[in-house]
This record gives structure tokens, sequence and C-alpha cells, in this order.
């Protein structure tokens, strides 16, 4: 078999078919093979989030048509942000209180706190947390990787993933 270097998704009216084109400029087509849709749509060029899942829909090998988009409710959110603040105010207000204990352990290193939180069906289901701190040294590093690992664990979230990486803003 070859490997696929451009694909096109074919709808018409009739018919619903996977085309790739080869290297060597031959078509090849693959009807009636399942097919799961996604509609995305991409954020501005310098936004955080970079898009959003709008609808899904799955066609079963051997059907033509589309018969139904199911929502996706899979909301990106920014820490701090007031979307979030209006969304999910015990969240938020836990996230501050974290934003604050660190820097105000590390007040001599400037530190910046960017939060980026995913939500399926309204619910918290992950947490991506980046610290940005200017020219920290290895003793610094450790201290603050002490600290927001114990403050997480006293103010933050079970049973989701939590993600902190630390960023020094002059490498």
């Amino acid at each position: 078999m070859v490997v696929p270097q451009q694909f096109s998704l074919i709808l018409t009216s009739t018919f619903l078919y996977v085309a790739w084109q080869s290297p060597h400029k031959t078509n090849y087509c693959l009807p009636y093979v399942p097919i799961y849709l996604t509609l995305y749509q991409e954020s501005n060029k310098n936004d955080i989030i970079p898009g959003i899942f709008l609808a899904e829909t799955f066609i079963p090998e051997g059907e033509v048509t589309i018969d139904n988009w199911n929502d996706i409710d899979i909301k990106n959110y920014t820490f701090p942000s007031e979307s979030l603040n209006s969304l999910d105010k015990d969240t938020y207000g836990k996230l501050l209180i974290f934003k604050e204990d660190i820097q105000e352990g590390f007040k001599h290193l400037n530190t910046k706190i960017i939060g980026n939180l995913r939500y399926e069906n309204g619910n918290l289901i992950d947490l991506k947390i980046d610290v940005h701190v200017p020219l920290i040294n290895d003793t610094e590093l450790i201290g603050l990787l002490q600290l927001a690992s114990t403050k997480l664990n006293i103010i933050l979230f079970d049973y989701i993933p939590i993600t902190i990486t630390i960023i020094d803003q002059d490498q």
C-alpha cells in the first residue's frame, strides 16, 4: 500500500469517501471506510488557547451520509481571566491563593503565573500552570518546586492531571 501524501475528504450528496494522492500522482479512493470528523475553530494566532472543538460525528463503515452532529462541550480557559472567574469562582479562588503564595514566597524573583484549564461538560479535567521566573538559580528552583507541590496538595485539586512548568524567562 502506498503511504498517503495528501488526504482529501470528499462529501457529495450520494457518496462519502477518502481520497489521497500518491507521490506518483495516482489517485486512490477508499470507499466505505469508517470516518470520524470534528469541527474545530482556530483562535487568533497570538491567543494562548489554540482553539475549540465545536462538534463531532462518526460515519460507520458502509454508510454514505452524516446522520447528525454531536456538540462537543470542551472549553479552555486561562488564569487569570474574568471568564474563568465567572465560570468557576471556587477554582479561580484556589488558583489565586496558589499564585499569591508563590509570589509571596519568592518576591525577589518577580514570578508570573499563568494557568490553562480545560473543562469537559462543565467539569475541570486538566490544569497546566506555567511559572515564569527570571534568572532562577538551582537552590531557588528546588525551593520553588517544594513550595508549589506543598501548596497544590493543600489547596488545589484531586483526581485531575496537573502540570507545572517552571520557565526561566532569560533562557
